[in-house]
């Protein structure tokens, strides 16, 4: 009997490569395939997959936010995260999800395939890149590494401006303004906007 894939991603040609990509494996069938987050829980619970396949970062919420909206309700599904993203923070993000596996969209396809064969056996799969990611981690200072334009929003945040006033202020849309919000918060390792000003104020960033 074949074990079941579904696959969320909001790009059209990524997710169809990947779809017609894992048809050449045998034992294995993608049931689904999802481009959008807004009907990405209900597709999913319908399809009753064995693994989700999913990107990091989706319009308005995340890869590991879905996945774990739908585990609470299939425990036994397995996740592996399909990203184009290999930043230390984002890798730690991700693994706070209980994942059981995560690969790079740059990587060989070939990768893909053992992550998907060795998850389905029971095991844990992080390509070479994001070991030697997870690795560095143990073995270097702490460094939250803020962009210039992630520094520029922590400081609007700090002067109490909203998402549309900062979005005006800087040319962003109100979209990637929250993405820059949910994204601040993850890599500052806090739960609420006054714990990120704070913790931003005591390490010299405003």
């Amino acid at each position: 009997m074949k074990q079941k894939i579904f696959l969320l991603d909001d790009h059209p040609m990524v997710i169809n490569g990947i779809a017609e990509f894992l048809s050449t494996i045998s034992d294995v069938e993608v049931v689904g395939i999802c481009t959008d987050p807004q009907v990405a829980v209900k597709s999913i619970e319908e399809a009753a997959p064995d693994l989700l396949i999913f990107d990091y970062q989706l319009p308005g919420t995340t890869g590991m936010e879905l996945f774990c909206k739908v585990r609470s309700v299939f425990p036994s599904l397995k996740g592996i995260c399909y990203t184009q993203h290999c930043e230390a923070w984002i890798v730690q993000s991700i693994l706070k999800a209980k994942v059981n596996g995560i690969v790079l969209k740059s990587e060989d396809p070939e990768i893909l395939a053992s992550a998907v064969d060795a998850v389905l056996q029971g095991e844990e799969f992080f390509s070479p890149i994001i070991m030697k990611v997870v690795c560095s981690t143990y073995t270097k200072p702490r460094s939250f590494n803020l962009t210039n334009r992630e520094v520029e929003v922590l400081r609007l945040i700090a002067e109490e401006r909203s998402s549309k006033e900062i979005a005006d202020c800087l040319c962003l849309s109100v979209a990637t303004v929250e993405d820059y919000r949910k994204n601040l918060l993850m890599k500052m390792e806090v739960r609420n906007m006054a714990g990120l000003v704070l913790k931003a104020s005591k390490m010299g960033i405003l």
